[in-house]
């Protein structure tokens, strides 16, 4: 809840009051004898206020005070009407006279917080407050105007104080509950505060304590929930553009890329030539494999933008996800806008090498890498260098990296240890991954590149098997550990077992020329010579790193 939206409920709360004229605790004021006469005029201010008739009410009170100068609940009386019709000065006179005599007199203080808070003196009002809830009384509005007061102050945990007094005098106090979860939210008590926001929707369902939800649970980091306080907030206001485009990047991150789309088309068919929302449905679609859906979102977009190069990023890579290499290279090759220059120009090289157009491949990376000494550029061309077999140059570059502080998930570091095995430097290269295994001893990679590296020398395949086991715990559906520990059964003879593994590995790596050609190495063992020669035929066409060796397997299977 807004801090104006509660100080302007309570306003209203207090001039509602005023209207009715009526002080709490009357108990404590001593009744005193009235005469016929005097009665008769109470009595009438009464009816006047009663008819909503100020001006006469005004009248008779006064009468009845020049009758009855200190009768303490007709000065009251006097003073709200003054405070009701914003004559400030007299009703700080005339409530002045009841608390002259009686300076704790809570009807007395209460009235004169009245006064301050319809004027907007909240310094003045203030102090008085502070009076009132000291006394503990039976009034809500009051602790939530003091608190408010020390929340605007930035004296928030004064304002926990008094508010946690409200809730355990008023336990179902719906603007206690939003007070303070706003004060817990201030105080970074988020789960604090999302509690008190949940018993505040469950006592009254207002839209905006659902916003307020979303709040919270995005600084808890639980999306779930945010979608479920959303998608009530959706259904109660479904023209609402800004929560439904919320909702589906909520739904984005949960990979839910339908639901996701769902909200976006929604959107869409509200504002079908919104560029910025068929740019997210466009990304959407992509990152989601929704190709048809995409392209329906990219050719819409080239109809209204085909000069952007936003709009031929966004083609580019449409057309390198669905592998169509030459379109890919058509849209990314002449971009420049600076946010989308390095994604565009990194795509352009897998597409150049896809098309064996390798020479051209190296050189955007290059540019990329000599230009602007981008780490992702110079990352990405020492892995061309490593595949071209060019391992110095690419152990140059990846030194180079090193200095430069490169360290996204020790990728660096594991590219050259691949070289020095390359190089015939097994020990310096395992080496290089023990080390980031001393200060990550569960790193997964680092485990699964030791032991699979032991099992492809041949070499201590026990404490290989150690090591590729531990990875596999810590990441038990993992492809490339699945391929790892296949590989080791295959070793020590056990190739029933090394082919349940390998096929877990295929179904999510059947473009992985090394996984392709384990399989195929496991069912030649396995005496299945025409399904092994199909495997190394497949590896083939995804350019593995050793090809002569591959070639050679096949061609010694050209017979079957």
């Amino acid at each position: 809840m807004k801090k104006n939206l509660l100080f302007v409920f309570l306003l209203l709360l207090i001039l509602t009051s005023c209207q009715t004229f009526k002080t709490v605790e009357n108990n404590n004021i001593t009744p005193m004898m009235l005469t016929s006469d005097e009665l008769a005029l109470y009595m009438a201010y009464n009816s006047a206020m009663s008819s909503g008739d100020l001006s006469s009410a005004e009248r008779y009170v006064k009468e009845f005070l020049e009758k009855v100068p200190d009768y303490d609940e007709a000065l009251t009386d006097l003073t709200s009407i003054y405070t009701f019709t914003k004559r400030f000065d007299e009703a700080f006179e005339t409530i002045g006279r009841v608390l002259k005599k009686k300076p704790n007199d809570i009807n007395a203080l209460i009235t004169l917080a009245n006064i301050y808070i319809i004027k907007g003196d909240k310094k003045g009002a203030l102090p008085v407050l502070e009076k009132i809830v000291k006394r503990d009384v039976d009034r809500e509005n009051y602790y939530v105007f003091l608190a408010n007061i020390y929340i605007e102050n930035k004296e928030l945990e004064k304002a926990r104080e008094v508010l946690e007094r409200l809730i355990a005098k008023f336990p179902n106090s719906f603007f206690g509950m939003i007070g303070l979860a706003r004060v817990y939210e201030e105080l970074n008590m988020n789960e604090e505060a999302a509690k008190q926001y949940e018993r505040a929707f469950s006592e009254r369902e207002e839209d905006e304590i659902l916003i307020n939800l979303d709040n919270i649970y995005d600084k808890l980091g639980d999306r779930k929930k945010s979608i479920e306080v959303l998608e009530k907030f959706v259904q109660r206001n479904p023209d609402y553009p800004k929560v439904r485009e919320r909702l589906a990047m909520l739904y984005l991150g949960e990979n839910d890329y339908d639901k996701s789309l769902n909200h976006l088309e929604v959107l869409i068919n509200q504002f079908p030539d919104n560029l910025d929302l068929l740019y997210k449905a466009g990304f959407v679609a992509i990152d989601g494999e929704r190709f048809e859906m995409a392209k329906k979102y990219i050719d819409k977009i080239l109809s209204l933008d085909k000069k952007s190069d936003k709009a031929r990023y966004m083609a580019g890579i449409y057309y390198k996800e669905i592998k169509d290499w030459e379109k890919t290279i058509y849209y990314l090759k002449d971009i420049t806008d600076s946010e989308y220059y390095k994604s565009a120009k990194l795509n352009l090289a897998i597409a150049y090498e896809k098309t064996k157009r390798f020479d051209e491949a190296y050189d955007v990376l290059r540019q990329l890498w000599d230009l602007e000494k981008d780490t992702d550029a110079g990352y990405f061309l020492a892995l061309y260098l490593k595949g071209r077999k060019k391992y110095n140059d690419a152990l140059t570059i990846l030194d180079d990296l090193i200095k430069m502080g490169e360290m996204k998930g020790h990728r660096v570091i594991f590219v050259k240890a691949e070289i020095f095995i390359k190089l015939n430097r097994f020990d310096e290269g395992i080496n290089l991954i023990e080390n980031i295994l001393k200060s990550e001893p569960n790193n997964s990679d680092a485990l699964n590149f030791v032991g699979y590296s032991l099992v492809e020398k041949g070499k201590e395949l026990d404490r290989a098997y150690e090591y590729i086991k531990r990875a596999l715990e810590i990441k038990p559906e993992d492809p490339y550990i699945l391929d790892s520990l296949a590989w080791y059964y295959y070793w020590v003879g056990n190739y029933s077992k090394a082919y349940e593994l390998i096929l877990k590995s295929y179904d999510k790596l059947k473009e992985d020329p090394t996984v392709l050609e384990h399989m195929g190495d496991i069912l030649l063992k396995m005496n299945k010579h025409k399904e092994a020669k199909r495997f190394y035929e497949e590896a083939l066409k995804f350019e593995p790193e050793d090809i002569d060796s591959l070639k050679k397997k096949i061609e010694e299977l050209k017979n079957f």
